[in-house]
């Protein structure tokens, strides 16, 4: 085996650390002070005081604790080098919501150390690097990486879906799963109401997941969800990387290319790129060659554009 492995090394470490990427001042009371009020009394705009927000007893820091386990090792004269991690990240006390008070109490609930989110992953590197002659050497790098986040434990008596849940995956994403554009009035679909009173060809369609002959979206909790699933996760999946570079008489080069395999990606309403006409002027455009260019529009149409039944946007 000696001629081979050249080297073995296990590493293990364990770690609490304090987050103190928090807000600050949290556990001390103070009075929200604002400039002016909404309203003229007399003929100005006074500064005005609200209600001071309550103090949770005891908060603190929220703590980190971090477990790793790792291997390296060397290959063939170590020309081949492998190093190989992984690591469970747990953030306990972390802040979360407090039991809802009456609504005439006048102030929100404080926050409370009761939340808890573990991250686990790991980390892979294989390293070659070899000289040719005296002239000449190279080398090659390979890495990748993955990790998930998971809430454990989160207080959300009703389980809704639109906040934190007990084992939810961080960067979850919600919706409705298309059945395709509506193509002509009258077409045989599932009662969407509860979403729209009126659809007419050219709006999306969307799957009947429960079975009810509706599409809804439920009480939104875990327990209720409607027709809405998971349908993705923004959360960076399999970042890959790759360095490599080599030595000839005195002239060297060295590249580094790296990237994400998976993610999902959700653009934001206002993404004008993306929906082109957004929901105000200010942030509205349509740009030539965009993506939103590809809209449907009925065969019959008599303009200067081309009917486009098949595609990927609904109609304006």
């Amino acid at each position: 085996m000696e001629p081979y492995v050249n080297s073995l090394k296990i590493r293990a470490s364990y770690g609490e650390l304090g987050n103190q990427n928090v807000a600050s001042y949290l556990y001390i009371p103070s009075v929200p002070i604002s400039n002016e009020t909404p309203w003229i009394i007399g003929d100005q705009r006074p500064s005005y005081a609200t209600t001071p927000s309550l103090i949770s007893e005891g908060l603190t820091w929220e703590t980190i604790t971090t477990f790793n386990l790792g291997i390296d090792a060397g290959f063939l004269d170590n020309r081949l080098e492998l190093t190989l991690d992984f690591f469970n990240r747990k953030t306990s006390d972390m802040f979360g919501p407090q039991e809802t008070l009456p609504y005439t109490l006048g102030t929100g609930t404080p926050t409370a150390n009761n939340a808890e989110l573990e991250t686990k992953g790991f980390e892979l590197i294989f390293k070659w690097r070899d000289r040719i002659s005296s002239d000449f050497s190279y080398n090659a790098q390979f890495i990748l990486g993955d990790n998930r986040s998971t809430i454990l434990n989160y207080k959300n008596d009703n389980g809704l879906i639109g906040t934190w849940y007990n084992g939810k995956d961080v960067g979850e994403i919600w919706g409705f799963i298309s059945d395709g554009l509506i193509q002509a009035e009258g077409e045989n679909m599932h009662d969407q109401s509860a979403i729209h009173p009126n659809w007419r060809p050219g709006d999306m369609k969307y799957r009947d997941l429960n079975g009810d002959g509706e599409i809804t979206y439920g009480s939104r909790t875990l327990d209720d969800h409607g027709d809405l699933v998971r349908i993705g996760n923004t959360s960076p999946r399999f970042n890959y990387g790759f360095i490599g570079g080599f030595d000839w008489r005195g002239f060297d080069l060295f590249m580094q290319w790296s990237g994400i395999a998976k993610r999902d990606f959700s653009p934001h309403v206002n993404s004008n790129t993306f929906w082109g006409l957004a929901r105000g002027w200010g942030n509205s455009a349509i740009f030539e060659d965009s993506p939103v260019l590809d809209y449907w529009r009925p065969a019959d149409e008599e303009n200067m554009f081309r009917p486009n039944t098949d595609a990927y946007f609904t109609k304006p």
